[in-house]
């Protein structure tokens, strides 16, 4: 457990703000899966997402370079910071493909898998607003434990997907561009699995 100073809520803000950019970004992928007609306008919000939490990526490490003592070890906000960032990237990832692919067609799968990796996002989203108060690390280690559930159930959802998308028949150019969407919603939910990991680092040695 830790003693807060008032230098210390820069980087628990920090923490939040990626939190709910990755949460809201999450929703908008959703939402363009739901419906690809229109991925592009969702992509766009997306994007300005992504812009936003490079924004405080950026200000949140020069803050760590000029701050002598932090809350945590610097390396392990480095960490949360830097996984954070991912999951918004490749959140970033998936619905620039959905958009640069013409995937016009809604995919169950892909609206299955963005579900999942909203459920991801939500969790950290709640870990990240209690990570500062060590009085409930009982909360922040379910929190942990949630996300690795997800990530077995997005690898789940992630094998049942492909086996689909390897069917006899199917058009290998749309496989290619279906697969590459995939990808990158397996990889955010890992990175989801990532951060929990990080988490759940700090908690062992603090709380």
């Amino acid at each position: 457990m830790w003693g807060l100073r008032t230098s210390d809520q820069v980087f628990f803000d920090a923490f939040k703000q990626l939190a709910g950019y990755a949460s809201n970004a999450a929703e908008l992928l959703i939402e363009a899966c739901e419906h690809p007609e229109n991925a592009s306008d969702f992509a766009e919000k997306i994007a300005r997402l992504e812009h936003d939490g490079d924004h405080v990526v950026h200000e949140t490490m020069n803050r760590l370079r000029e701050t002598w003592i932090t809350p945590f070890d610097r390396t392990d906000i480095r960490t949360l910071v830097s996984k954070l960032d991912d999951v918004l990237d490749l959140i970033h990832a998936a619905s620039a493909r959905l958009v640069l692919f013409e995937l016009h067609q809604r995919s169950e799968d892909k609206v299955a898998m963005a579900r999942k990796l909203a459920e991801g996002t939500r969790a950290i989203q709640k870990a990240m607003s209690l990570l500062q108060d060590m009085k409930r690390a009982d909360e922040i280690v379910a929190c942990v434990r949630e996300l690795t559930h997800i990530e077995k159930e997005g690898d789940a959802l992630f094998r049942a997907a492909i086996a689909k998308l390897y069917k006899p028949g199917n058009d290998p150019l749309d496989v290619m561009k279906r697969r590459e969407v995939f990808d990158e919603l397996e990889f955010a939910i890992d990175r989801c699995a990532d951060v929990a990991d990080a988490i759940g680092g700090v908690v062992l040695e603090y709380s």
